[in-house]
């Protein structure tokens, strides 16, 4: 039998891991949970687990991989959220018209482009999509892999605050394997932080 080493996208290709993963549908599944938080050192299958997840869970989701575009930076995560909206509209092709009307966001097709590169117009299409979420009755999941790099992202942890607080039809998952780093961003032991004191489920 041939086992691929790679990042797996299949439950059928996923082993050793299925209490994490009953752990972690379960927890997409809860109305209560607003934030999960996957922690462990690189190569254990954080990865691997949080896409089979969320292809086992059947809710429509973005997944930016922070550092599948190059080295961390703003420019990777716009590029991040682009392609991964243009993934999201093929697959729910209502979206189309929705984004449309979006200050900052050029939609062709089924290509979606971030023409304003700013926390700003992320917020506005979160708005948007948390609309469409609440109008199909299903949470949109909004999950970062590698996300201790949200810190080079200037404003990346006021906009998961104001998504946690405002944007009840959207659910966050981080998933980070600099575990000191993740902690400082979801604001531990900081009352300054936007983060602080937000309860999540951790996996």
């Amino acid at each position: 039998m041939y086992f691929s080493l790679g990042v797996k996208a299949r439950k059928e290709d996923f082993y050793n891991m299925e209490a994490e993963l009953r752990r972690l549908l379960e927890e997409l599944s809860n109305p209560l949970t607003r934030m999960i938080v996957i922690k462990g050192v690189r190569r254990v299958g954080k990865s691997s687990l949080l896409r089979v997840a969320l292809s086992e869970s059947g809710l429509p989701h973005l997944l930016l991989d922070l550092r599948a575009v190059g080295p961390p930076c703003s420019e990777t995560f716009y590029d991040a959220f682009s392609r991964n909206l243009s993934a999201l509209v093929e697959k729910a092709q209502s979206l189309r018209s929705v984004l449309s009307k979006i200050s900052g966001l050029e939609v062709v097709g089924f290509r979606v482009e971030l023409t304003k590169r700013e926390i700003s117009t992320i917020s506005e299409l979160l708005k948007v999509l948390d609309d469409w979420s609440s109008r199909r009755g299903r949470p949109l999941i909004l999950a970062f892999d590698e996300a201790q790099d949200l810190r080079f992202v200037r404003g990346a942890d006021k906009l998961l605050a104001h998504i946690y607080d405002y944007l009840q039809n959207i659910k966050l998952v981080l998933a980070g394997s600099e575990v000191g780093i993740l902690d400082r961003l979801l604001g531990h032991e900081a009352p300054q932080s936007p983060l602080f004191g937000r309860a999540y489920a951790e996996i």
